[in-house]
């Protein structure tokens, strides 16, 4: 018998099946699965599937969930590039991989090697030795090179010949009073020395940013043997009367020789090259170079009375020689500078030269005169030896790589690695028996430049403001009134007397002076005689010197002067470069 209180036996039902077809599978179940499967997404996804009225069983959160992981894997699913993204970052690539490489290479040197350097001695700071110095530092062709320069000048100043100076290396003031202007370059060659020199007044202008401003002067009265008018252009029409009526169609044919020197535009298209054959060619002279003045004159028509009365004076002041001893070219080049010597004024080329020196930064060592050079062919390196030029002390040593002379001094002694001795006599002749050379007056004749105040005009000469002389007393060359100056209120007259030998005696002795100052000037006038063989600036005893200088013996200017020294420059580029 059963027990009362036994409970009754549940009746447990069979689990149901599921096939993939039974459409029960999805919808018989209504409690939430067990785990691992209970988490809130199935909770609301089965409460989304309830309320969109869909057939349920117990089993459906199960499927439901496992469609939610299959969207969740389709929204994490990664996104690749379009084709367009992709050859842009390999173009990238390409371009800073091997730059990134190159950088942090070790093997590659992150700054370029720094460029030779070479040691130069530049002796004179003339017109030449500042245009070697500023074409070494400025010019594109050493832009590979760095080249450490010292310029030696034997006198306290820079600017060459033209630049005076007095006793203590001071601008020499007349009546020694510095409240008046010191004489410059331009009042022993000429108001018109910048105008003249075309091509240092735009290399000038183009280096220090400036414009040179040049005013055309009244004309000057010009007496010696016949008395003229400069520039003769400008004569009146009764000078010009007179003057074809004394010398005809030679008058006609001198205006046009005297065309022919003027080189202003010729000289600034020059080439820069120390071939001077092609230097010359270039300026159309080089056939006047190579003959005699008098063949030259007689072949342009020019009368012997005019050659002597009018063309004779002005040679010898721009030479100081008569011109049966020179070039045809050197009567063309004296004619041409004479007639323009005061046509304009404008700059002063002293102070420009001072200007370039310290704009390209070059060091210059005034008042040390160079007494020798030696080429040491072991180290192939020139020592220059220096020493004070005011006398006492010590001789020095100094090494250089390269060295350019511009300064004329003969008495330098040139050493070749033959241990022969030199001097710069052996640019002219290189086989010249005589090691030392000849007398240095066989090269250059000196002149003597005094400068003189009076309270009134000389009367001698009565409106002339220049006087040329053939043959004067002392050798006497010009006489010429320089300038008006004030000094203590009072008006006094400036002269110039360029003569072959000192006449400040004779001055004093004749008029009424009131301050003097004079000076000699060595190597003043180069010898000139028709050039058949073209003058060498290297030296051909041993490479590495050079003199600017050497193109003097030919025509002396200060813009042919520049004109050298930039090509003697150029020279010792294209030797360290490898490219000579």
């Amino acid at each position: 018998m059963a027990d009362s209180n036994e409970r009754p036996k549940r009746e447990v039902s069979p689990p149901p099946t599921y096939s993939t077809s039974d459409p029960a599978a999805s919808s018989s179940f209504d409690s939430p699965p067990p785990p691992p499967y209970t988490n809130r997404a199935a909770a609301a996804s089965a409460a989304r599937a309830a309320r969109a009225g869909a057939g349920r069983n117990e089993q459906t959160p199960l499927l439901i969930h496992h469609r939610t992981v299959i969207v969740n894997q389709e929204q994490r699913r990664i996104v690749l590039p379009n084709a367009f993204t992709l050859v842009t970052i390999l173009f990238l690539a390409c371009i800073f991989w091997p730059i990134t490489m190159l950088y942090f290479s070790p093997h590659t040197p992150l700054l370029p090697a720094p460029p030779p350097i070479y040691n130069i001695a530049i002796i004179g700071a003339g017109p030449a030795g500042i245009a070697a110095a500023q074409y070494l530092r400025c010019s594109p062709a050493a832009r590979h090179v760095d080249f450490n320069i010292t310029i030696f000048e034997s006198k306290p100043v820079i600017g060459g010949m033209l630049a005076l100076h007095d006793s203590n290396g001071r601008p020499v003031f007349p009546n020694d009073d510095p409240m008046q202007s010191h004489i410059k370059a331009e009042d022993i060659a000429g108001n018109a020395l910048m105008w003249q020199n075309s091509l240092f007044t735009r290399d000038s202008e183009n280096l220090l940013k400036d414009k040179v401003d040049f005013t055309e002067l009244e004309i000057e009265q010009v007496g010696y043997v016949a008395s003229t008018v400069r520039p003769y252009s400008k004569s009146p029409i009764s000078t010009w009367g007179r003057l074809l009526w004394t010398y005809g169609a030679s008058l006609y044919r001198a205006a046009r020789f005297n065309g022919d020197g003027n080189l202003r535009e010729a000289m600034l298209k020059a080439p820069i090259t120390t071939d001077a054959e092609r230097i010359f060619n270039s300026l159309g002279v080089l056939e006047h170079l190579q003959q005699w003045a008098n063949t030259l004159l007689k072949n342009s028509g020019i009368s012997d009375r005019y050659v002597t009365e009018i063309l004779e004076p002005q040679v010898q002041r721009a030479f100081g020689q008569p011109i049966g001893h020179l070039t045809g070219f050197a009567v063309m080049l004296a004619a041409a500078q004479e007639d323009s010597a005061n046509a304009y004024m404008g700059g002063h080329m002293i102070e420009r030269l001072e200007h370039i020196v310290r704009k390209v930064d070059i060091p210059v060592r005034t008042s040390t005169r160079v007494v020798g050079i030696n080429y040491e062919q072991q180290e192939k390196q020139w020592s220059v030896q220096h020493e004070s030029a005011n006398g006492g002390g010590e001789t020095s040593t100094e090494t250089f790589d390269k060295v350019i002379l511009t300064a004329i001094d003969l008495s330098i002694r040139l050493e070749s690695s033959d241990s022969g001795v030199h001097n710069l006599s052996s640019f002219y002749e290189p086989d010249l028996n005589d090691k030392m050379g000849g007398p240095e007056d066989d090269y250059f004749i000196p002149v003597h430049i005094t400068f003189f105040t009076s309270n009134a005009k000389l009367s001698n000469w009565s409106t002339h403001d220049q006087v040329l002389f053939l043959y004067g007393t002392g050798g006497t060359q010009e006489i010429k009134l320089v300038r008006e100056t004030t000094s203590n209120t009072e008006t006094q007259y400036l002269y110039r007397v360029l003569s072959h030998s000192s006449v400040l005696e004779e001055v004093k002795n004749q008029y009424d002076v009131l301050w003097s100052y004079e000076t000699r000037i060595m190597n003043w006038h180069p010898v000139r005689s028709p050039l058949f063989r073209m003058p060498t600036f290297e030296w051909q005893m041993a490479r590495g010197l050079w003199w600017s200088s050497v193109i003097q013996h030919a025509w002396s200017t200060v813009d042919l002067n520049w004109l050298a020294g930039k090509a003697v420059a150029d020279d010792l580029i294209k030797e360290v470069l490898g490219s000579k």
